[in-house]
């Protein structure tokens, strides 16, 4: 994509992603059918073998991955084994988002150094006028606008009409962040979701079937409601739609050579 200027810097650029959590393959497809369109590019940040999104190939979906360095984590119990097992989710990836948005250079080194360009690890609360940031370490970052956990932790109102939505008006990347088993238990609180959690074994909450969230689903306003009320409030607005790559290159198009930092590879 070649475009005369960056257009966040006069107007507001929406951009899907979802990480998508260890969710079941009927909670994804669910999430997807529900919200993705050619229209609007979706970028998914993986953390384990989806068979549904591996019969994906529409050229508006792209994949990252979204590794968990935590104790306990499933992808490994070191760094390296948590970034190798993540990358053979997901053919010759270029961008990550760490699971709880964990942030540390040694992290991030190592994921340069084995080819990953750019990131979306910074979760923002509606900030305006966001743009595309140099990490100290050289790479770049893409912040996140709004997110579904982050709306939901703060208590903000479940009907989008209802809600300031001042923020999205803004010039600025409007990068928005979803989570596929929020979306599909239409999760109203967050203790709601923690209930569930805590409920089910780690294997189960990765094979819900359809009959599981119908049961467990919220039945009022939750969050679901939220984001399809927003999602068509930006397509009935014509608002411009970008992938997380797309908006990467434009960026890297736009720099002059003088602002120009490479990626520290130690």
């Amino acid at each position: 994509m070649i475009l005369d200027v960056a257009p966040w810097k006069s107007e507001p650029v929406f951009c899907l992603t979802s990480d998508i959590d260890w969710a079941s393959d009927a909670s994804i497809r669910f999430f997807h059918e529900s919200t993705h369109s050619t229209d609007f590019p979706i970028s998914y940040f993986i953390t384990h073998d989806s068979e549904y999104l591996s019969t994906l190939s529409d050229d508006a979906v792209e994949f990252g991955i979204h590794p968990n360095f935590l104790a306990g984590s499933s992808h490994g119990d070191s760094f390296d084994e948590v970034i190798n097992t993540c990358r053979a989710y997901v053919s010759a990836p270029s961008f990550f988002r760490c699971h709880k948005y964990f942030d540390v250079d040694d992290t991030i080194i190592k994921l340069l150094n084995v080819g990953f360009k750019f990131d979306s690890n910074l979760c923002t609360l509606m900030d305006t006028e966001l743009k595309p940031l140099t990490h100290r370490l050289g790479h770049t970052r893409l912040p996140v606008f709004w997110e579904d956990g982050a709306h939901l932790t703060h208590g903000f109102p479940l009907d989008f009409n209802a809600f300031d939505n001042s923020a999205f008006l803004s010039p600025g990347l409007k990068i928005l962040n979803m989570h596929p088993m929020h979306y599909t238990l239409n999760t109203p609180t967050q203790s709601f979701a923690r209930s569930i959690k805590d409920n089910t074994e780690r294997s189960d909450w990765n094979t819900f079937s359809d009959s599981d969230i119908k049961r467990l689903e919220h039945g009022g306003r939750g969050i679901r409601n939220f984001i399809d009320e927003m999602l068509a409030w930006i397509r009935d607005r014509n608002f411009v739609r970008m992938s997380l790559t797309d908006i990467y290159h434009v960026h890297m198009q736009h720099i002059v050579p003088s602002e120009v930092h490479h990626p520290l590879h130690l």
